[in-house]
């Protein structure tokens, strides 16, 4: 985040802020849904594609092969 402020992409940085935000607190309550964070990178996924410094999405399936 810190790097896409520098670079002068606020909204980006809030993005991606937005996805992340609520895992540490919620990851280990019943709230949490996988399914719903994969909806959220998936989307900020969809918006900076071509811009993202790290494919999120992907890190995420390849943590979820990688378990199976």
């Amino acid at each position: 985040m810190r790097a896409l402020i520098l670079h002068g992409d606020p909204k980006q940085a809030k993005d991606l802020s937005d996805v992340f935000h609520n895992v540490p607190l919620l990851m280990y309550t019943p709230d949490f849904s996988f399914k719903a964070f994969h909806e959220f990178l998936a989307s900020y996924q969809g918006r900076y594609g071509g811009k993202a410094r790290i494919d999120y999405l992907k890190e995420w399936e390849n943590l979820n092969a990688a378990a199976q």
